[in-house]
């Protein structure tokens, strides 16, 4: 027999609201049949024929050391994640910044602005306007660089401003 999909491990992690749980369920055998019948058909859309068959799934093999490090994976990416939060930024810089992160991977907050592969600055209110090259010296990126952050600025202030 197989182990079901749900009981093997994996490195996501998912946070439950525990005021969002509406119904916690039991399953048990031996009480009246509509009961049982009900049970049933929750165990059939689980893939298991019945409770005694659940009981006698082996659990999968689990070796600590992966755990570990699935377990330092997650964290170092929950950590890195939180480190692209800016508290004192408004929601809209917010969703500039994470639209750049996603197309050009090194993006940073310095203080309210925000930090482009080191050499693009976008200001507040982060508008195309409000983007500029700020070390043109070192030969690195150029005006197609930047036009290229400006354009994403301006697809992610359109697109937040329709959800509006």
């Amino acid at each position: 027999k197989k182990s079901l999909v749900h009981t093997t491990l994996s490195s996501e992690i998912t946070v439950i609201n525990a005021t969002s749980v509406l119904e916690k369920k039991t399953m048990t055998e031996g009480k009246n049949k509509k009961e049982n019948e009900e049970s049933a058909r929750e165990l059939a859309g689980a893939g298991v024929g019945s409770l005694e068959e659940l009981k006698n799934l082996p659990l999968p093999n689990v070796s600590r050391k992966a755990l570990e490090e699935r377990e330092r994976r997650a964290i170092r990416l929950a950590e890195e994640s939180f480190s692209h939060i800016n508290q004192r930024a408004s929601p809209e810089g917010q969703k500039i910044f994470d639209k750049l992160l996603k197309a050009c991977n090194e993006v940073v907050w310095k203080g309210e602005s925000i930090l482009v592969l080191k050499e693009i600055r976008v200001d507040p209110p982060y508008t195309a306007d409000n983007c500029s090259l700020i070390n043109t010296a070192s030969g690195g990126l150029d005006e197609h660089s930047l036009e290229r952050v400006k354009k994403i600025v301006m697809a992610a202030s359109a697109a937040s401003s329709t959800q509006s």
